[in-house]
């Protein structure tokens, strides 16, 4: 009789070596110490020659009606590089024996750990296993030459869980190695995949990076979930064949957007995708939102090509930008290609912050998005889609635990609204279909006119009930277990202290013993499993969305509670998930008010983050009423103003009130106090560039002027050394310069200069670099362009040595090369500013990716002066390239308010327009230069000057190219 090992799959499969069961024998296992020999049928077996290459394995199946599958599924895994990887398995080699007296005791088992090299025994078709756990030599009557891992044959082999080998012999007499055959080779059997089914296989690699599958579900809301497909995929074959078509593509890194509202089946459909590339080959899954980007790196060493989803993105705006720039780095070393799959509600203002942040978006056109069309657009479509999934979770419902399969009556449909606008979406569709079944199954008492969210949230109670039975909570009452998973679906926790912690600090268990509130925490989390987090909100969205409305009506004092005790980010979840269901529940509108003014920090400040993703509105009104609150503290503004992005759509005008404010705050009493002259100087100064950035430059001018008044009084009164005057001096230069009054801007940027070389500040290279590089520029915008050579020398000169110093001078320095190079050229001398130019792009390209809102401004910038550049030395094609990436960096910037659109777009256009011409692309010159009118046409009507100037010249560039292409 020949002993081995097996590995338990599902429906009654054991997965062992060819060996262990030659052909045409009666097998059988056990499947524990204690439990009996079970009796099984040899499926499939393979064994290869010559011995000890190819594949040596065979499945069993257990016959014995005694026998209760396991439920939850094996899963399968496969090695994805070529370096070591660390693997366990756990057999019965023969030496783990124990003999008396010569007779058998047992044979125990041994887990053994080692590293699974990927690159030896490629010819054999087999893994060579480098065993790292000692197992003592066999004793007792066993024959002196037999392997101590003997027995051990046929033991699956696990990296992070996920079996990607079975033991097929050992390598080494002395006990050190073993050989495996890899899974990947047995399903490339169609016999042996035919007998397992549709296995999907994990990259175990990147089991750091990739969302583990959820369990199984244990409640019918679970089959909901995409993740468990329990309703087939329909109507977006073409959609998946497109994707799948991207992915082919040559192009080494790409990232896609696909967008749609909530319930349409963004996820349903990226799963189909990962399902679908997985079966070719590829490492797909979805991104784990707790991923940590330093671990990002392993995407290159994949064999295979990978692909990341990233849900929620409009959510994991740092976490994406993160990303985004390893895989850049990462371009020129990946060995096979990277794609990134992004899914959102919308492509908002999260989305244009992402793509200036980032070269490889940038590159691609803005409206590069997949949104998502309407799944059931008609009646019948929509008929036809509920009859489906009714069949299908009915299915679903009859192996869910405790199940006694599920007969369902014809349902009639003439009675169900599916005339309604929702049900364009597939998951309304699937709610309603499955509230009916479980209606018919065992029916819940409703109101008249219920919702199929209540329906389901009814049927979902009784899971709750039994479960918490289970954890010793039975005593809670139902409503109390309804606010407990309304606390999950607001509140994420990363551990149990922290879940125990928050639980105390609710009234909703106030009176409860420590071991309860443990106990409750746990529950939770058992619920509905978290992959990173402690618990999971109630899923779907929509269905977690309309518990926290009806919480609301019923409980509201709960979300009160909890208000007072989230912390960030758990407020900026909280505040998410009550702006979405507000669109149902109105009055959650004036909850979310009320938090922001009763609770600022952290509630205002999750306010800022949530507007910021351009989703909701309703925080943007609850930060505007908190700054006409009478009782405001001046930090906090101040603060409010730190966290608000320096160039946003969404929170611009906001940013203007809170600077207003602040100012009102600051300026008050200042009479007599020094100290507080200078603060209200800051709060001018805020406010002065809050109103140039959404184009209100005479304002801000006003307020500039001020500024520099109370800081001369500062120093004349009260003897303020003069740094924060020159700070004024050069802000006022900018406000000036905007206007148009130039000479004014030159002398204030003068007077600066010579106070930094004053005896108060002759030492402050940092102020004096900055008063030089300001100076050089109005002087150049003057005309007087060798006054402006010489002092934007000195700005690099200065910012050069500062960089050598400390690199956070960096951007300082590029932003003073640029120029001078720009400076170089209209002075004649162009070859000499080239490298200043382009070593100014390269430091911009690093320096967007880590703080967007702050560099790409002058990162385009930079790039229209490079393109200047190259076309003044005839390297034209380079210029256009140059100058088109320009454009596309700008157009980042334009104001979703048309009225107020970025000078830098137009300069951008403007230049590219005649690199185009450059190049005889007449009609694409005319096009660029067209758009660059119109916006300079409504700068020109916020009164500026320069705008006007610029009309000018680009309205004389359209008239001589529209008579070139007239004239042929």
């Amino acid at each position: 009789m020949r002993t081995g090992t097996g590995f338990l799959l599902h429906d009654g499969l054991v997965l062992t070596a060819a060996h262990v069961v030659p052909r045409d024998t009666a097998a059988f296992v056990r499947l524990r110490p204690s439990s009996g020999l079970l009796k099984c049928e040899v499926v499939w077996r393979r064994y290869d020659s010559p011995a000890g290459t190819g594949v040596d394995a065979a499945l069993l199946r257990i016959g014995d009606d005694t026998f209760d599958a396991p439920r939850q599924p094996v899963r399968w895994g496969k090695v994805v590089t070529a370096a070591p990887c660390p693997v366990v398995a756990t057999g019965f080699p023969v030496a783990m024996e124990l003999r008396l007296r010569g007779r058998l005791e047992y044979r125990d088992a041994a887990q053994i750990r080692g590293e699974l090299l990927p690159s030896s025994r490629v010819k054999a078709g087999r893994y060579e296993i480098s065993v790292t756990t000692p197992v003592p030599v066999p004793v007792g009557s066993r024959s002196a030459d037999t392997s101590r891992w003997a027995g051990m044959s046929g033991a699956g082999v696990c990296a992070d869980g996920a079996l990607v080998a079975i033991v097929a012999a050992d390598s080494d007499a002395g006990g050190a190695g073993l050989t495996a055959i890899p899974v990947t080779t047995l399903l490339a059997d169609p016999a042996f995949r035919r007998l397992v089914g549709d296995i999907s296989l994990e990259p175990v690699e990147l089991a750091a990076l990739i969302e583990r599958a959820p369990a199984l579900p244990r409640s019918p809301i679970g089959l909901l979930r995409a993740e468990h497909a329990a309703v087939r995929f329909r109507g977006r074959d073409d959609l998946v064949a497109s994707l799948r078509a991207w992915a082919d593509d040559e192009r080494g890194i790409d990232v896609m957007l696909v967008t749609a509202p909530a319930g349409s089946g963004k996820t349903r459909l990226a799963h189909e995708l990962v399902r679908a590339l997985r079966q070719v080959g590829w490492c797909a899954g979805f991104l784990d939102a707790l991923c940590r980007p330093d671990l990002i790196g392993v995407v290159a060493e994949s064999i295979e090509p990978v692909l990341l989803v990233v849900d929620y993105a409009e959510t994991r705006v740092d976490q994406l930008r993160a990303l985004i720039h390893l895989m850049e780095q990462l371009a020129d070393r990946a060995l096979s290609p990277i794609r990134l799959l992004l899914l959102a509600r919308g492509a908002g203002e999260w989305w244009s912050a992402l793509r200036s942040a980032t070269r490889l978006l940038r590159v691609r056109p803005m409206e590069d998005v997949i949104s998502l069309p309407d799944l059931l657009p008609d009646y019948a479509s929509r008929v036809a889609a509920f009859r489906a999934a009714v069949t299908e979770l009915a299915g679903g419902i009859a192996v869910l635990p405790g199940s006694d399969g599920v007969d369902v009556e014809p349902i009639d449909i003439d009675r169900l609204p599916l005339d309604r606008p929702e049900f364009v979406r597939a998951l309304p569709v699937q709610m309603a279909a499955l509230a009916a079944v479980l209606q018919r199954r065992t029916p819940v008492e409703i109101a008249a006119g219920a919702t199929d969210e209540e329906v389901l949230l009814r049927h979902e109670e009784r899971f709750w009930a039994d479960t918490a039975a289970v954890h010793r909570i039975a005593h809670l009452h139902p409503n109390t277990l309804r606010q407990l998973v309304t606390v999950a679906t607001l509140c994420p926790v990363v551990s149990s202290a922290d879940a125990t912690n928050l639980l105390r600090k609710l009234a909703l268990l106030k009176g409860e013993t420590a071991n309860v509130l443990t106990a409750a925490a746990a529950w939770l989390r058992d619920l509905y499993g978290a992959d990173g987090r402690y618990w999971d909100a109630l899923v779907p969205d929509a269905l977690g969305e309309y518990l926290v409305g009806t919480v609301e009506v019923d409980f509201g004092g709960l979300l009160d509670d909890l208000a007072e005790h989230v912390s960030g980010e758990q407020a900026v979840q909280m505040l998410t998930v009550l702006c979405r269901a507000s669109e149902r529940f109105p009055a959650l509108s004036d909850r979310i008010v009320r938090y922001v003014l009763g609770r600022p920090r952290p509630m205002a400040f999750a306010a800022i983050a949530v507007t910021a993703r351009g989703e909701h509105r309703i925080p943007c009104h609850a930060l505007n009423l908190l700054v006409t609150m009478p009782a405001l503290d001046a930090a906090l503004v101040d603060d409010l103003l730190q966290a608000t992005p320096s160039h946003t759509i969404s929170l611009a005008e906001w940013a203007v009130s809170a600077a207003t404010r602040l100012v009102d705050m600051r300026v008050a009493g200042t009479a007599d106090d020094g100290h507080r002259l200078a603060s209200a100087g800051d709060a001018l100064q805020h406010l002065a560039f809050r109103l140039a950035e959404t184009g209100r430059h005479d304002q801000a001018l006003t307020h500039a002027v001020e500024m520099v008044r109370l800081r001369r009084e500062a120093v004349a009164r009260f003897g303020a050394t003069p740094d924060g005057l020159v700070e004024a001096l050069l802000s006022y230069g900018a406000r000036l310069a905007a206007v148009g009054q130039l000479e004014r801007a030159v002398r204030a940027g003068g007077e600066a200069i010579a106070l930094c070389r004053s005896d108060d500040l002759w030492t402050d290279q940092v102020r004096l670099s900055a008063a030089l590089h300001h100076y050089a520029i109005w002087l150049h915008e003057s005309g007087r362009c060798d006054e402006a050579e010489r002092a934007g020398g000195a700005a690099v000169r200065a910012r050069a040595e500062l960089a050598r110093q400390d690199e956070r001078y960096r951007a300082e320095l590029a932003n003073s090369s640029t120029n001078y190079a720009y400076y170089l050229q209209d002075v004649g001398r162009p070859e000499e500013g080239l490298p200043y130019a382009l070593n100014a792009v390269d430091t911009y390209q690093l320096l967007v990716r880590e703080a967007p809102d702050t560099y790409t401004v002058t990162f385009g910038r930079a790039l229209i002066n490079l393109a200047r550049l190259l076309a003044g030395l005839d390297r034209v094609d380079e210029a256009l390239d140059r100058a088109a990436e320009a454009v596309r960096v700008c157009r980042q910037l334009l104001r979703e308010d048309t009225a107020n659109p970025r000078a830098e777009l137009v300069v951008a256009l403007a230049n590219y327009g005649r690199r185009l011409a450059a190049v005889k692309r007449f009609d694409d010159a005319i096009q660029a230069l067209e758009e660059a009118e119109e916006l300079t046409r409504k700068l020109a009507v916020a009164g500026p000057d320069r705008a006007q100037s610029r009309l000018t010249a680009i309205q004389n560039d359209l008239r001589i190219l529209r008579r070139l292409v007239s004239s042929g």
